[in-house]
């Protein structure tokens, strides 16, 4: 998988956070600049760490794959993300906008914390299909840092009600990729 790919599944995965803290952003009282400066680098830090955790994760058993069966888990990744995300927005149901007075640091970083799980298995696929790890974790952790800035301000600014559409297409986004690197990657001439 080239970067590019790369970059444009990091996207799709960062809009998970996105949607988290968008519902998040619409319940804050207040929002200074610095608070959410501080929640977008605690998610941006916990990403990176996901990222690291999967690239090493997936040192245990690449040793054990083709090369073929190492593109085609990543690309199963990928698809089995946008299906689980796609399938928990369809499920969701709308939430009442309430006001949070306690969110601090620590609500954030168990946000996070709650998100990363997908992060690791991006980590996996990243290094099964032979991504450099600095590159990932540069982007991993800018897109990151964006997303969740911008989330936060536009739930406090605008509310929530554009979560669950901006999830379904995320998940979707990510299943229509899956099937793109699908076809680039194991049908295609490049493989």
């Amino acid at each position: 998988m080239e970067l590019s790919h790369a970059l444009i599944v990091l996207l799709c995965f960062s809009l998970d956070g996105f949607v988290v803290m968008l519902k998040k952003g619409a319940s804050l009282r207040e929002l200074p600049i610095r608070s959410g400066l501080v929640y977008s680098a605690i998610f941006s830090i916990v990403n990176t760490g996901a990222l690291t955790a999967g690239y090493l994760f997936a040192l245990l058993f690449r040793e054990f794959m083709s090369r073929r069966v190492e593109v085609l888990t990543a690309i199963l990744i990928v698809f089995a993300i946008g299906v689980f995300f796609t399938t928990r927005a369809i499920h969701s149901h709308w939430e009442e906008e309430r006001l949070d007075r306690n969110f601090n640091e620590m609500n954030c970083l168990r946000l996070a914390l709650r998100c990363a799980g997908g992060t690791v298995l991006i980590g996996i696929g990243c290094f099964l299909i032979e991504l450099p790890f600095l590159p990932m974790l540069l982007m991993t952790a800018g897109i990151t840092f964006v997303f969740i800035l911008l989330a936060l301000y536009l739930g406090y600014n605008l509310g929530s009600p554009m979560a669950r559409t901006v999830s379904i297409l995320n998940g979707t986004l990510m299943v229509l990729f899956s099937f793109y690197l699908l076809s680039v990657y194991v049908i295609g001439p490049r493989f």
